[in-house]
């Protein structure tokens, strides 16, 4: 219980930008881990990672993915730090860790492995995954189809998708108001990019990696 609260406390204090605050608040919730690294301090370290990264720490967070799977390996944690090394323009070691992740990842999980093919740019399988995702009912793989198309170059149908995302249940991909706003923009929709941005404002910073 006091794990939750300080994990809950830390992202909180993440989502008002107080960074510093939201680091302490996690590592008080990993000590009271005593070693033992289950999903719950997994997750807790993630948003440690996070928290780390907008501060502007990129070594220090890719080193809290390095501690915790020094302990135990996780798919979500070789996601986390290959995001980390693609941003410190390491590819090399960044698809490293996608590569360990998939092939931690059960083969039911379409959208973490369409996730991790894309972040390879291995697109014909990211773009088979998240068909197959989204043909099952999963809201989820709409948004990275998008993202997917949006990098592909395919701004027009990126933004249907972002939007079609958008308007599912409980959104929770800040970025995807901030891709159809520039989108928006470009076509001199101001009023509509107003509305838009307004709408992912009211979200709130997640504070999240993707």
């Amino acid at each position: 219980e006091q794990q939750l609260a300080l994990r809950t406390q830390g992202m909180e204090q993440a989502r008002e930008g107080s960074y510093e605050d939201a680091i302490a608040s996690y590592n008080e919730a990993l000590e009271l881990a005593d070693m033992h690294a289950g999903s719950l301090e997994l997750d807790i370290a993630a948003y440690k990672a996070a928290a780390e990264y907008h501060q502007g720490n990129l070594d220090q967070a890719i080193d809290t993915c390095s501690a915790i799977l020094d302990v135990k390996k996780s798919a979500e944690i070789y996601l986390t730090r290959g995001l980390l090394y693609r941003d410190a323009e390491n590819q090399e070691a960044a698809n490293a860790d996608f590569t360990e992740a998939l092939n931690r990842t059960s083969k039911k999980d379409l959208i973490m492995k369409g996730r991790l093919y894309y972040y390879m740019k291995d697109y014909t399988n990211a773009k088979s995954c998240l068909e197959e995702a989204v043909k099952n009912g999963d809201q989820e793989g709409v948004y990275w189809q998008a993202e997917l198309y949006w990098d592909s170059g395919n701004q027009d149908y990126a933004v249907s998708l972002y939007q079609n995302y958008l308007s599912g249940e409980s959104p929770s991909h800040q970025d995807a108001y901030e891709r159809v706003a520039s989108y928006q923009i470009s076509q001199e929709n101001y009023d509509d990019a107003l509305a838009t941005l307004e709408q992912g404002i009211a979200m709130g910073d997640q504070g999240s990696l993707r």
